[in-house]
């Protein structure tokens, strides 16, 4: 028990927190409040390379930013070569298939992954765009996982069984980066690109409104069970009624898209059974007490 509760207390915070009768009385606002302090009173960061800066301010204005042909072609090689070799655990079996391997840069217990920790996990371009958006220095790599996505030809078209990916939604209510580096072409026809809303990811008084309602039915509504397993659902309505539209993030193999996720996102729809295979990479540790841990100790938490 205690355990459990001191990892719960190490992770970065959670979509939501508090339960039903706190959310009722504004604890999800009084959270936002505080995210959003924490973050303004940051050091802003800049940046000396002129490109990274440029990748970084249209990331700060839209929330995303998608870069083609962003690794040499012999390096992509490298890296393509790399994920197909490593073994892919299936994480969901249909509708749509999903497999994966995923690793920490300096996890000494991963082998076979050296192109994929110095390319992805220690990308020090990325890293500073990262940096600069959220005003944090990158301590904790991140997260690193290659992902196969897919549907058999029966299963197109059936009801999602992964509603955690397939719903509109935004992960937390603080900047937080993910990117996504496309293995194979991706397009809006076949398999499903990453959608994105642009300019959602900042807090408006109706983002603040509705998370106080998603706070609320999120505990009220749902069970144990369906908070593990499903993810609020951000109506295409409320898209439409802020002025924005939700974008298909098409590309071909060798694009990398870096994207805040406090903006609203969804996996696309699957046409055919042509898989979607991407290198992702998380950042969310540098709002965990991990990363506390490693400015503490000088690295080496």
């Amino acid at each position: 028990m205690l355990q459990s509760f001191v990892a719960k207390f190490y992770r970065a915070p959670p979509r939501f927190a508090g339960g039903v009768i706190l959310n009722i009385l504004g604890y999800q606002i009084l959270r936002i409040t505080y995210f959003n302090l924490c973050f303004w009173f940051r050091r802003k960061r800049s940046l000396e390379n002129a490109q990274t800066e440029i990748i970084a301010s249209q990331l700060l204005k839209d929330g995303i930013v998608v870069i083609p042909n962003y690794f040499p072609t012999d390096v992509f090689a490298e890296i393509k070569r790399e994920c197909d070799k490593q073994d892919l655990t299936v994480i969901n079996d249909q509708a749509p298939r999903v497999e994966e391997f995923r690793f920490t840069p300096g996890d000494s217990s991963f082998s076979g992954v050296s192109v994929l920790e110095k390319h992805i996990g220690r990308n020090k371009s990325i890293d500073n765009i990262v940096s600069r958006v959220v005003r944090k220095d990158v301590l904790v790599p991140p997260k690193v996982t290659v992902v196969r996505t897919s549907f058999r030809k029966e299963d197109l078209g059936k009801e999602t069984t992964d509603v955690k990916s397939d719903n509109l939604h935004f992960d937390v209510s603080y900047p937080t980066i993910k990117t996504f580096l496309y293995l194979d072409d991706v397009n809006e026809t076949e398999n499903g690109p990453f959608n994105f809303v642009k300019g959602s990811h900042k807090m408006t008084w109706a983002r603040l409104w509705m998370e106080y309602r998603l706070s609320v039915s999120f505990y009220w509504r749902w069970s144990d069970e369906q908070r593990k397993s499903s993810t609020p659902e951000v109506s295409f309505g409320f898209v439409e009624k802020m002025g924005l539209a939700v974008s298909p993030i098409s590309g071909k193999a060798n694009t990398l898209v870096i994207a805040n996720l406090m903006g609203l996102h969804r996996r696309g729809t699957f046409f055919t059974d042509k898989a979607r295979y991407v290198v992702i990479s998380s950042y969310r540790d540098l709002e965990s007490m991990r990363h506390l841990k490693f400015r503490l100790t000088g690295g080496k938490g």
